[in-house]
């Protein structure tokens, strides 16, 4: 009786160290599996990435003209390469329209120091109108 305990009991942690043994090392594949995955998704994603660079860089250059959008995001899927045409190319837009975000009135005027003086400014633009009335009391 005792030898069938002890050789059931042996069994039984043979068995448990098995299968324990076989699902750490399945899961440690499963692991490296999954992040050579991701590692190739994120490599794909960079040359994507580079790819859309070297394109808009090449337009721009004149080495490859004329070469539609609809080319850049079928190349590259995964970005939106708008980001790129705005930052690459057309440094002088961001500056403008930046510059155009800055101003909290509703004219479109470059000059607002010079529109002072004027009485037909909008009444939306509340700095010019109140230096209009700031001076008309003067």
């Amino acid at each position: 009786v005792v030898v069938v305990v002890v050789v059931v009991v042996v069994v039984v942690v043979v068995v448990v160290v098995v299968v324990v043994v076989v699902v750490v090392v399945a899961e440690v594949m499963v692991v490296q599996v999954v992040g050579v995955l991701l590692l190739t998704y994120h490599f794909c994603y960079y040359i994507n990435d580079i790819a859309v660079v070297a394109i808009v860089i090449a337009e721009r250059m004149g080495v490859a003209t004329n070469l539609p959008s609809s080319f850049v995001s079928r190349q590259a899927p995964l970005i939106n390469p708008m980001w790129l045409k705005n930052n690459v190319n057309n440094g002088t837009y961001n500056n403008n329209n930046s510059n155009n975000n800055n101003n909290n009135d509703d004219d479109d005027d470059d000059d607002d120091d010079d529109d002072d003086d004027d009485d037909d400014d909008d009444d939306d633009d509340d700095d010019n109108h109140n230096n209009n009335n700031n001076k008309k009391k003067k």
